[in-house]
């Protein structure tokens, strides 16, 4: 089990966060628990079999942060006690993407932004895209959508124009086109 260690912020010069973490009574041999704070940054972090780790104590890492970034927190060594969330956030101030992990894998819902508008979204299941997902061109029309099967696009898929229309549709195997495929804007069909 991981050291529970408590988080607050700490802005730099440079306008990062740290992560702060108050050693508990377990502390290293001449650190006074009560005082000694070690300023901490998460790229800090050591990680060994996807498992982070203090790099001091070299034991698992339990924290809420903001660093640089990221947004997140890590139980036990593992980012996100699922079905907590973890937010990254570019130089700008804007979210690139908001989304579970599970086992320090993407597990679950994300949704992934581009100029403050949503740019894709779906499910992921122990790192691997799958189910339904949906691309957005950036007025907010859907740009494609189906589903995916172990990374892979899988079954019907539809992709649309930027006004709306549709532009193409058909399917996929495993990532490969498979089948009729139809263009609606020139009325062709091409066989896979």
């Amino acid at each position: 089990m991981g050291k529970i260690i408590s988080v607050t912020e700490n802005k730099t010069n440079t306008n990062e966060t740290n992560l702060i973490p108050k050693r508990d009574n377990q502390g290293i041999e001449g650190v006074n628990p009560e005082i000694d704070e070690l300023n901490l940054k998460y790229e800090e972090l050591i990680k060994i079999n996807n498992i982070y780790f203090h790099p001091i104590d070299n034991i698992p890492v339990t924290a809420e942060f903001k660093s640089g970034s990221y947004i997140g927190k890590i139980t036990n060594g593992y980012i996100n006690s699922y079905p907590d969330t973890w937010t990254k956030i570019d130089k700008s101030g804007n979210i690139e993407y908001i989304g579970y992990f599970k086992n320090n894998n993407r597990d679950g819902d994300w949704i992934f932004y581009q100029n403050n508008s949503i740019y894709e979204q779906g499910s992921y299941s122990d790192g691997l895209k799958t189910d339904f997902w949906i691309k957005y061109y950036p007025n907010g029309n859907v740009l494609s959508r189906g589903a995916y099967n172990n990374d892979n696009q899988d079954g019907p898929w539809v992709y649309f124009n930027e006004d709306g229309s549709v532009l193409e549709t058909g399917a996929y195997n495993k990532g490969i086109k498979a089948g009729p495929w139809v263009n609606l804007v020139t009325g062709t069909t091409t066989n896979y």
